[in-house]
C-alpha cells in the first residue's frame, strides 16, 4: 500500500495536498496528486469520494505509455507501452493491447480497439466496433459502431455509418450511410443520405439523397420534388456568360433528371430508298416511304424497316427530304408525321412541270418522338410510283437529319 498523507504545497482554496506512488488499496481526503505505478503496465488506482463506492471513478494514468484514461473500466491493464491513447468514459478502450493514438470519449467509445490505431470516436459507442482499424473518425452517438478493421472512415451525426464495415466513407447527417455494411469511397451529406446503400455500393457522392441499391460511381445531387427535403429549383453560380472549349452539349433525362452531354455531330442520320416502287399514289393515297438504306446513322435512331427517325434527345432537330415520283403527278405533297408540310404543281395542262418535291423543316422535339416521311399525289389514278436507286442517280428519294441544339 502506498503511504499517503505526505504534505505538499498547499492548493487552491487551502487544504493539504496528498501525493499518491501508485499502489491500489490507499484512501485519502481532500486534494490529491496521483502517479503512475512506474514500471508497470496501467495499474488502476480507484479514487474513493466520501468512502462511498457508488461514486467511485477508475483514474488510469501511465506517465511513461502517455495513455490517460479516465472513467470506470476504461482501459486494459495489460495495455504495451504504444501510448499516447486518450479515453475518458466508462468502457472506452477497454480492449486495448498495443494501440496507439486513439482518442475515446463518451461510454464505451472505441471500446473494442486492440491494434487500431489514430482512431477517434466522441459519443456514446462511437467507432464502438473498431478493433484494428485505422484512423476512423466517428463523431456522435453510434457513428460508425460497426467499424471494425476499416480505415479512413469519417463519420459525424447520430448512428452515421453505424453498420458500416468498409472503408474510406464519408458520412455527415443523421443516419447517415446508416446501412451501408461493406460499401465504401462513398461520400454521403445530409440527413439519410445514402440510407438505400446496403452493401456493395461504392464510389458516390450523394447530397440529400438516398442513393439507390446497387449503384457504384454516382453523383445525385437533391432530391426532385416539392416536399420536405425535397427541390424543384436550382441555381449554380459561375456558368452563366462563361463559355469554354471543346464544349458538348448538357442534356437532361425529362424522367430521371440525369444529366449528360450530346455531341451533336453523333446524332446525324441520311438514308436513301434502294428501289423503286410504283403505284402507291395518285389517287391522293398517303405512301410511307421506307428509305431503306442507311448511308450514315451515327446515333443509332434511324430504323430502315419502319422509315421512322426517333429522337435521342429533346432539342431542335434540322430534316431534309427529297422526294422523286416516277409517272406524272398533277399535285403532289410531302406529309411530316401526317401533317401537310410543302406541296407543288407537279402538272400544268397535262404536261409534266418537274416530279421532285424537296422540302426541309426545323422542328423541336422531345426524346422519344418520331419523324417519318409521306408522300401523296392528287387528281388522277394510283399509278404514280416513287423512284429508288444508288446515290449516283440523278433521281433518287432521300431522308436525313440531325440535332442542331
Amino acid at each position: 500500500m502506498s503511504q499517503a498523507g505526505q504534505a505538499g504545497s498547499t492548493p487552491p482554496g487551502g487544504g493539504p495536498v496528498n501525493d499518491i506512488a501508485g499502489d491500489t488499496g490507499t484512501t485519502v481526503s481532500g486534494h490529491v496528486k496521483i502517479y503512475g505505478h512506474t514500471g508497470s503496465a496501467n495499474a488502476g488506482i480507484t479514487v474513493g469520494f466520501n468512502g462511498s463506492s457508488t461514486t467511485e471513478l477508475d483514474l488510469v494514468v501511465t506517465d511513461e505509455n502517455d495513455n490517460t484514461l479516465i472513467g470506470k473500466d476504461a482501459g486494459n491493464a495489460t495495455m504495451s507501452i504504444d501510448g499516447f491513447n486518450v479515453g475518458v468514459g466508462s468502457g472506452v478502450l477497454h480492449a486495448l493491447t498495443n494501440g496507439q493514438s486513439n482518442v475515446a470519449v463518451g461510454a464505451f467509445a472505441c471500446q473494442s480497439v486492440t491494434q487500431g490505431t489514430d482512431n477517434i470516436g466522441i459519443g456514446i459507442l462511437a467507432l464502438g466496433g473498431v478493433t484494428s482499424g485505422l484512423t476512423n473518425i466517428g463523431i456522435g452517438h453510434y457513428a460508425g459502431r460497426s467499424v471494425v478493421t476499416g480505415t479512413g472512415n469519417i463519420f459525424a451525426g447520430y448512428s452515421t455509418g453505424s453498420n458500416v464495415t468498409g472503408n474510406y466513407n464519408t458520412a455527415v447527417g443523421h443516419n447517415a450511410l446508416l446501412f451501408a455494411l461493406g460499401c465504401s469511397h462513398n461520400i454521403a451529406i445530409g440527413k439519410l443520405a445514402g440510407y438505400s446503400y446496403a452493401t456493395t455500393e461504392s464510389n458516390n457522392i450523394l447530397i440529400g439523397n438516398i442513393g439507390t441499391v446497387g449503384e457504384s460511381n454516382v453523383m445525385r445531387l437533391g432530391t426532385q420534388g416539392s416536399g420536405a427535403e425535397q427541390v424543384n429549383t436550382t441555381y449554380v453560380a459561375g456558368i452563366v456568360g462563361n463559355t469554354v472549349s471543346n464544349a458538348q452539349q448538357v442534356t437532361i433525362n425529362s424522367s430521371t433528371g440525369q444529366l449528360g452531354v450530346s455531341n451533336i455531330s453523333s446524332n446525324v442520320f441520311a438514308a436513301h430508298l434502294s428501289s423503286s416502287v410504283s403505284n402507291v399514289t395518285g389517287d391522293g393515297t398517303a405512301y410511307t416511304i421506307i428509305f431503306d438504306t442507311v448511308d450514315v446513322d451515327q446515333g443509332s435512331n434511324y430504323n430502315n424497316a419502319t422509315g421512322v427517325f426517333t429522337a435521342p434527345l429533346t432539342g431542335s432537330y434540322q430534316f431534309n427530304s427529297t422526294i422523286c415520283f416516277t409517272g406524272t403527278p398533277v399535285t403532289a405533297t410531302s406529309f411530316w408525321n401526317g401533317s401537310a408540310f410543302a406541296a407543288y404543281m407537279a402538272a400544268e395542262n397535262g404536261n409534266p412541270v418537274v416530279n421532285v418535291l424537296s422540302s426541309c423543316c426545323i422542328i423541336k422535339m422531345t426524346a422519344g418522338d418520331t419523324m417519318s416521311i409521306q408522300a401523296a399525289c392528287y387528281g388522277g389514278a394510283l399509278n404514280i410510283g416513287v423512284a429508288g436507286g444508288t446515290l449516283t442517280n440523278s433521281q433518287v428519294c432521300l431522308f436525313s437529319g440531325y440535332l442542331i441544339g
